[in-house]
């Protein structure tokens, strides 16, 4: 989907600030835990490579933006949910994968999602969109609760408390 996009915006986007934040969180998340010596040295050059091209986007993507109208803005935004919900079940698919290293995927997600919010807060508030709120952020919240929800959310499903409802089977 990135890779063939033709709108600059959305390549941007897609590329520079949510593919490469999303392998720099993997980077560092297997990095952390240190699953193979050699593996986890290499990370830190990874790291600092991949650390470069979101700082890339930052800077480029607000001067693709500027003259953008709402309906532009908003695709762009439509764009960046559909990246998430892609990286998301890709998550969830590696998931098994994680485990065996000694990662959980929740955590994964979570620093990942802080990365993102990071990012994109300082590249949309450049452009007087606020990033802490939005379809984006509600989307992420929604999906990340449904895919990795935690050992007190799981019960509150059961349990028919508060929250987001399973469907029934």
């Amino acid at each position: 989907m990135v890779l063939t996009t033709d709108v600059r915006a959305h390549k941007i986007l897609g590329m520079q600030l949510m593919v490469e934040t999303l392998a720099l969180t993997l980077f560092q998340t297997i990095r952390q835990a240190a699953p193979e010596p050699v593996l986890t040295e290499l990370m830190k050059y990874y790291d600092h490579d991949e650390a470069r091209h979101v700082a890339l986007g930052m800077q480029y993507l607000p001067v693709v933006m500027k003259g953008m109208n709402r309906a532009q803005v908003s695709g762009v935004i439509l764009f960046q949910m559909r990246i998430l919900g892609r990286a998301m079940w890709e998550m969830k698919v590696i998931e098994g994968d994680l485990r065996v290293l000694g990662i959980d995927a929740r955590e994964v997600m979570e620093r990942g999602r802080t990365k993102q919010m990071e990012v994109l807060r300082s590249t949309f508030e450049s452009l007087g969109i606020p990033a802490d709120r939005g379809p984006g952020v509600t989307f992420f919240s929604v999906v990340g609760e449904l895919l990795f929800p935690t050992a007190e959310t799981r019960l509150s499903y059961r349990a028919g408390g508060g929250g987001l409802r399973r469907p029934a089977r």
